[in-house]
């Protein structure tokens, strides 16, 4: 049986199955022996792994909601797109800016003559 997470659903950490990295719900003992909940990073599929199969990544020091690790995510990419912006060179920069003035001159240009 496939689930999906919703916006509320806890998240306990990641772990790497098969060389991709998922959501780990819960961790603990079945009564097939010890194994995790992971699930797709946007919530869409869960599944089970049995221990031995997956490795932790990270275990959060406190359970995360689906809709706050979002946010949480969105947060960090914004920061990240800030900083590179912040470094970008100065030249890059002026090119940037020259490369924006001349497309508004060549329109101007051409909204005279029309």
């Amino acid at each position: 049986m496939v689930s999906s997470l919703t916006g509320s659903s806890e998240i306990i950490g990641r772990a790497e199955y098969k060389s991709h990295e998922y959501l780990m719900v819960w961790e603990g003992e079945t009564k097939r022996g010890p194994a995790a909940k992971l699930a797709f990073r946007d919530g869409s599929k869960v599944f089970w792994a049995s221990a031995g199969d997956y490795r932790i990544v990270r275990r959060y020091r406190e359970p995360m909601t689906l809709r706050a690790l979002d946010r949480f995510a969105a947060e960090k990419k914004a920061e990240r797109e800030a900083n590179e912006r912040a470094r970008a060179s100065p030249a890059s920069a002026l090119s940037a800016h020259l490369s924006r003035s001349r497309r508004i001159d060549r329109l101007r240009a051409h909204a005279l003559r029309h």
